[in-house]
């Protein structure tokens, strides 16, 4: 692999020769990266991962690098973390301030989560339905991003409204779409700064789309999966109700929660 590190940085930044992240910590996952190539290339090694799509794309495609593929994946497994770290925080608050949810979701877990062995099976976590649903909830209404874009490929007229006259978007233009603001809209979700989980029942999935990261909410899952099965959360005087967020999606004052030690056992 070459050694230029411009793969990671934007080229604003490169002008600027700022970084955006250690030199050191970049040297070690494009040496990790390269390491797992040349071994499943040596070895004739197949796994259902993002690492060998990547490499198949290469190979189809002669302008894609090794440093395109550890750029690819080094994004992909840093984008996890900030999300996993504020889907939790957020769902442990929205927890603590709903216990008759907490409950529910105690109790679904408890339902598959092997106390003995302190495990749950994939298949499982999977199956936990009310479990996403609370993710998805959560995430309407603190979602890590608060708008997207996208670049506009044909020439497109969006027809009159009532209270607007049709705008036309030209190829090439960048449209930035409120994400947040779509999913504070009464007309898709009623009633929208109240907590409801059950907005995404399978009766009512269908009436609202909603992308995640699953590698982040994977993660998030067995952290929260192990925390309720062990723990109650409750609000606390230091919990900064209500809760007023800043330009970072985080909360003024912190996060701040009671845990207490559960206790799952019923005298006969």
């Amino acid at each position: 692999m070459t050694t230029n590190f411009n793969v990671f940085i934007p080229e604003r930044f490169q002008l600027l020769r700022l970084g955006l992240f250690p030199q050191d910590a970049i040297y070690f996952f494009r040496q990790l990266i390269s390491d797992t190539l040349k071994t499943r290339e040596e070895q004739s090694i197949v796994r259902p991962d993002m690492i060998h799509l990547l490499m198949e794309a290469k190979k189809a495609r002669k302008d894609i690098t090794d440093d395109d593929i550890a750029a690819h994946a080094f994004i992909f497994f840093f984008a996890g973390f900030e999300t996993t770290s504020t889907l939790l925080c957020f769902t442990t608050l929205l927890l603590a301030m709903h216990p008759e949810v907490q409950k529910k979701l105690q109790g679904h877990i408890d339902g598959v989560f092997n106390d003995d062995e302190q495990t749950i099976s994939y298949e499982d976590l999977h199956g936990l339905v009310y479990l996403d649903m609370v993710f998805s909830e959560t995430l309407r209404l603190y979602s890590p991003a608060v708008g997207t874009d996208r670049c506009c490929v044909k020439t497109y007229t969006v027809p009159a409204a009532e209270n607007r006259p049709a705008l036309q978007i030209e190829e090439g233009e960048t449209i930035m779409i409120p994400v947040l603001g779509i999913h504070m809209d009464p007309e898709y979700f009623p009633d929208p700064e109240s907590f409801r989980p059950e907005r995404f029942s399978e009766e009512n999935k269908q009436k609202s789309s909603h992308s995640r990261n699953r590698f982040a909410l994977m993660e998030t899952k067995v952290a929260l999966v192990h925390l309720l099965s062990r723990f109650d959360f409750q609000v606390i005087d230091k919990t900064p109700l209500p809760i007023k967020l800043t330009n970072s999606m985080n909360i003024e004052g912190g996060f701040w929660l009671g845990i207490t030690p559960r206790n799952k056992f019923t005298p006969h």
